[in-house]
């Protein structure tokens, strides 16, 4: 063995030491670009659209974000690029009053209301950077002493109105209250009968108008109605975008990129109107202009952005009309030999940052290694493979089970790592992800699912199109928990894609079955899972909804849409979750 080969391994495990030590989640680390391995999403974020990042739990939709602000940020202090990006995510906007019982309108408006305010705390932030630049501030302010004020009174005026907002002469009230004043009367005065509130401002009524009651004469004691104006501040949101307009043509930013992370963060539940009333103040507010952008990532499982129109006003934004569909992460488009190459390169930037001295294996410094760095780590390329299939594209659980297959041999090297080691470490990774409730609905499908794997061998599972709204309750709970993924189009013979829907068991899950059912693991083979069309094989691989209890099915008088009772939404709040109304039809 040559020395240089012993060194690589010393620094290999010194890396893998360190490298348990990372943060798994883009926001504990917060240096995106260092992290990011780009697949062409950055390029398909940076348009003026309004767009949405889908993915489940560590796909990267934080990472990705963080990448896109961070790139557009250096680009901005270099001048090749003249948008700007802030960052938030939907944990920051969830503010609850204690000891209230508050309706999901007003909540919704609440945290729109928070939202405003930081906004204009991180653009205030973000103009006094640019401004203190030399690049920009000293070339935008040569000259022009009056315009640095300028841009702060439109600051302050961006804060002021989404703090309190601006308030609305319709909805002010006019309330009547009585004093006693000294008063010298000679004249006639007519009782005007203001009693109560006025809900409609009169133009002639102005803040302190008096009436009074009856004729009096001479110096003496009376009491007088004094009208008294109260004004509760109305959000004008509109206004606030046009001076954030007006400040970005000063700065002469072509773009504003709103970033908003964690959507589902706003009601992880999904069941309420909170999402679409935020998403449709979203709207209201900022896509009368083409010079902001608004971009969101969440879980495609956790997330509603509309009422759906169901039986209803519709508000929100429509996927495909107001917002596009940018990236989804939980549905990847890479073949098998660029996944390979992703996760390779990924892994290699994580431990280079772990142990720097694994320059070694990059002689071309490109952040690609050489074929040294998976030979010393994996005794075959299929046993890297092996790892690579279990992510089921999901980065944060191939690090997770990488983690846990270090740990088992101690962070060395001694001999290469056995695939034996690598599925005794996904199946102990994928345990740990196993939540689901007890003889739920999705529970009966999952037990169907594992009977029909196990005995074909096979992770694939198809549902007729005319069964699948009776179940989909229960599938996007599986798909919620990466407990089952959907197989992508090209995965699908098109003449199963007209009648059935195609779906796969997770890896880490489905061989956990198979150890269950007896079987050795060095033996067991995974298929490709890709779906056949082969007529012999289908029908033993179909769920039979007829073997799931849907005696507990509600149907809403509102929008006809079907559910079983154990709907979330439901549940916890006795509503529809297509459209968030009460079912009058309970049957």
């Amino acid at each position: 063995m040559s020395q240089d080969l012993s060194m690589a391994r010393y620094q290999l495990e010194r890396a893998l030491f360190e490298h348990a030590r990372l943060p798994l989640r883009s926001d504990r680390h917060r240096e995106y670009l260092r992290y990011f391995v780009d697949v062409g999403d950055l390029q398909r974020l940076r348009g003026s659209d309004w767009l949405v990042v889908y993915g489940r739990r560590g796909t990267g939709k934080t990472l990705l974000l963080g990448a896109l602000q961070e790139s557009l940020h250096l680009e901005l202090e270099a001048g090749t690029s003249h948008d700007l990006a802030l960052y938030f995510t939907g944990y920051e906007f969830r503010a609850s009053p204690t000891g209230v019982t508050v309706p999901d309108r007003v909540r919704g408006l609440g945290y729109f209301q928070v939202f405003m305010d930081d906004l204009a705390t991180r653009l205030s932030e973000a103009v006094d950077t640019l401004l203190g630049s030399p690049s920009w501030g000293q070339r935008l302010l040569r000259g022009r002493a009056k315009l640095k004020e300028r841009i702060e009174r439109i600051l302050l005026s961006i804060s002021e109105m989404s703090q309190t907002g601006m308030p609305i002469a319709a909805f002010s009230r006019f309330e009547r209250s009585q004093k006693a004043i000294e008063a010298l009367n000679d004249a006639e005065e007519y009782d005007l009968n203001l009693t109560g509130s006025v809900g409609v401002t009169p133009k002639e009524f102005k803040l302190g108008a008096k009436a009074g009651a009856g004729r009096k004469r001479g110096f003496e004691s009376r009491h007088i109605d004094e009208m008294v104006q109260n004004s509760p501040a109305i959000p004008r949101f509109v206004e606030v975008r046009k001076k954030i307009v007006e400040l970005l043509e000063i700065l002469e930013i072509s773009t504003l990129h709103l970033l908003i992370d964690e959507w589902s963060a706003l009601d992880s539940t999904a069941t309420s109107s909170i999402q679409p009333l935020f998403a449709e103040l979203l709207k209201v507010t900022f896509s009368g202009s083409p010079r902001i952008s608004v971009k969101i990532a969440g879980n495609r499982y956790q997330t509603r952005f509309s009422n759906l129109m169901g039986g209803t006003r519709h508000y929100g934004l429509e996927v495909g009309a107001d917002i596009f569909v940018a990236v989804d992460l939980d549905r990847s488009v890479m073949t098998e030999v660029e996944q390979w190459q992703f996760y390779e390169t990924m892994l290699y930037r994580r431990l280079l940052i772990s142990e720097p001295r694994l320059d070694l294996f990059d002689a071309d410094h490109d952040s690609v290694p050489d074929s040294r760095f998976l030979s010393l780590i994996f005794d075959s390329q299929d046993t890297y493979h092996e790892l690579v299939r279990s992510s089921e594209g999901i980065p944060r659980r191939f690090l997770r089970v990488f983690n846990a297959i270090a740990e088992r041999h101690n962070y060395r090297l001694v001999e290469p790592w056995k695939i034996s080691s690598v599925r005794e470490a996904i199946i102990h990774t994928m345990s740990d992800d196993m939540q689901i409730g007890y003889h739920s609905e999705a529970s009966q499908l999952l037990n169907q699912v594992q009977n029909m794997s196990t005995r074909r061998r096979s992770r694939v599972f198809y549902i007729r199109k005319d069964d699948y709204p009776i179940i989909s309750g229960a599938v996007d709970e599986l798909m919620e928990k990466r407990l089952i993924h959907a197989l992508i189009r090209s995965d699908i013979p098109p003449k199963v894609r007209l009648t059935h829907e195609a779906l796969r068991v997770d890896y880490g899950l489905w061989l956990d079955w198979m150890q269950a059912a007896g079987n050795d693991l060095s033996s067991v083979i995974a298929d490709d899972a890709r779906a056949t069309d082969d007529p012999r094989v289908i029908p033993y691989q179909t769920i039979h909804t007829s073997k799931i209890d849907r005696t507990q099915l509600v149907t809403c008088s509102h929008c006809e849409h079907q559910f079983p009772r154990s709907t979330r939404s439901y549940e916890i709040r006795g509503i529809c979750p297509n459209c968030f109304l009460p079912p009058l039809n309970n049957g």
